[in-house]
């Protein structure tokens, strides 16, 4: 495909998700405004009020363009006092990108070593285990296992008056312990699934008979034979889960 084909896609594709954009903006802004026709049972001249939601569509773009996302106020900033949108988006961003980072890499190490664990002790039943793992963690709704763990460690703190990890704000600190958790699950079981299938036929191959048949010690053929060949697969299985945590992330 030339250069001039991939602009030409890019330009398609960035044409609709613009539009889809503007179509999502214009239909809040239109059921906003029919509802609260609604509430205040006010007749509802439709003519005038597809015209008036355009309007506003088109004046909350053209601020839109300019950076001006509005203010928000409330506990966002000392006091009650507003505070621009715009600015309180650098530290939200930083927070989540920070907090997604140090789930992935969580769930990389767990999910490479729960996989490459069930795969060296070649067993059925621990097979069928790792698999009922991935299912039951990608199926798991991350807002239910978040409100699950919350419910645990406070029902924990009721009975021993001990507090284990923080339930609610953010920090870095004990309080990334459960939202790691909740961004990890899901890709954790993935990566335990991929690695390991990719680590048992790593385990048949000549390359791995031969080094053992040599008498290297399990640790030698793990570092120098077995884990290279598996990060790949552990890294891909990463980036493909990355849309589980990123749909769950806050």
């Amino acid at each position: 495909m030339s250069r001039l084909s991939l602009l030409k896609s890019a330009g398609r594709r960035l044409a609709a998700s613009v539009a889809v954009l503007v179509l999502i903006v214009y239909f809040s802004l239109l059921l906003q405004e029919l509802s609260l026709r609604a509430q205040q049972q006010q007749a509802i001249p439709w003519g005038e009020v597809v015209v008036q939601v355009a309007r506003e569509t088109w004046e909350f773009g053209a601020v839109m363009s300019r950076g001006d996302l509005g203010k928000a106020p409330g506990p966002y900033s000392p006091f009650g006092a507003s505070k621009a949108v715009s600015d309180l988006l650098g530290d939200w961003v930083i927070n989540s990108l920070g907090l997604l980072v140090i789930a992935m890499l969580f769930a990389g190490v767990v999910g490479g070593l729960i996989g490459g664990f069930a795969a060296a002790l070649r067993r059925p039943g621990v097979s069928l285990a790792a698999v009922l793992l991935s299912i039951i963690g990608i199926s798991t709704p991350s807002f239910f296992l978040g409100m699950l763990l919350q419910l645990s460690e406070i029902s924990f703190y009721r009975s021993t008056g001990v507090r284990i990890v923080p339930v609610g704000g953010f920090g870095w600190d004990a309080h990334l312990v459960l939202p790691v958790l909740v961004l990890a699950a899901r890709p954790i079981a993935q990566i335990a699934r991929l690695s390991f299938v990719r680590i048992s036929s790593i385990l048949e191959e000549d390359y791995v008979r031969t080094a053992r048949a040599k008498g290297l010690y399990a640790r030698i053929v793990w570092l120098i034979h077995i884990s290279p060949n598996a990060l790949n697969t552990i890294l891909t299985a990463m980036g493909t889960s990355l849309r589980f945590s990123l749909s769950s992330l806050p």
